[in-house]
């Protein structure tokens, strides 16, 4: 691939580009990108030198070889494809030391209305004097992922990128079936204490939820639902509802915004056995 090669006619895609010093590197981002939004592997064709490596901080083994990456690339965005609940969002970056990058989202469930608002990890990609990719890295912890600089470009999508949270039923006048869980530093600092606090007021407001706590300092090597969430600063919560996430917070949120978020979500409502027949016909 020839660095000063520009693969698609599209002005913004150009454009961001040539922000950068090396154009070549920033395409291979365009690429990847679109590999993933698109769900089309083609756009990663020739572009992995004979030696690339993937790795993630998520995972001990690094692969070698174009070929194991092709495949393990290829067969992701085609398990991908068959299931759109999970289909991720791919937009464009700049590191915190002003390189392009690749901010990769995830949707948690069918439910999950914040899933966009954080990075699930941003992806590195190195390129050799061929111009080809050297060295696909992705990063999930350090830095912070939500660190890079976003820049609301996701290649090949051609509608706006919002959340596509299902709407579901309470099927009764409480609450039942919501869940608020914390992740706490160590239980005992300030900011973990006050966290709460807030979580009884916000209990309060929604008759029949449930509350649950991970003391992120008594972890063990068993996965927990911190894998799952991704945060890396605490106090945090997760909400849930029946086990899919709906909304997410890094950091603490104080009970009246918590409560608000929750509420203002048109999905939460009740409807009657009769009405929701009515819906289906």
């Amino acid at each position: 691939m020839e660095k000063s090669t520009f693969f698609v006619d599209d002005a913004r895609l150009n454009g961001w580009c040539k922000e950068f010093s090396d154009t070549a590197q920033a395409a291979l981002c365009v690429r990847y990108a679109l590999a993933f939004n698109a769900m089309d592997a083609g756009w990663l064709k020739d572009t992995l030198a004979s030696t690339v490596t993937y790795g993630s901080q998520s995972v001990l083994e690094t692969l070698q070889g174009k070929g194991a990456v092709w495949d393990y690339l290829s067969g992701k965005i085609h398990s991908l494809r068959s299931n759109p609940k999970r289909r991720p969002r791919c937009e464009l970056g700049v590191s915190e030391i002003g390189k392009p990058c690749v901010l990769m989202y995830q949707p948690q469930g069918a439910y999950d209305r914040t899933w966009l608002n954080i990075p699930l990890a941003s992806v590195d990609i190195k390129m050799d004097n061929d111009g080809l990719a050297s060295e696909i890295f992705m990063i999930t912890a350090v830095p912070s992922p939500a660190s890079a600089k976003r820049s609301g470009i996701y290649p090949g999508v051609k509608e706006d990128v919002h959340e596509r949270a299902k709407r579901f039923i309470r099927p009764g006048d409480d609450y039942a079936g919501l869940r608020f869980s914390f992740f706490l530093l160590d239980g005992k600092m300030s900011l973990d204490r006050r966290m709460m606090e807030e979580s009884e007021k916000v209990l309060a407001a929604f008759p029949g939820s449930i509350r649950s706590t991970l003391n992120t300092s008594q972890r063990t090597s068993t996965p927990d639902e911190l894998d799952q969430v991704g945060f890396v600063g605490f106090p945090s919560v997760a909400v849930f509802w029946r086990d899919e996430i709906i909304f997410q917070h890094e950091g603490l949120i104080i009970a009246d915004s918590l409560i608000s978020e929750i509420t203002k979500m048109t999905a939460l409502h009740v409807v009657t056995a009769a009405q929701a027949n009515r819906g289906q016909r």
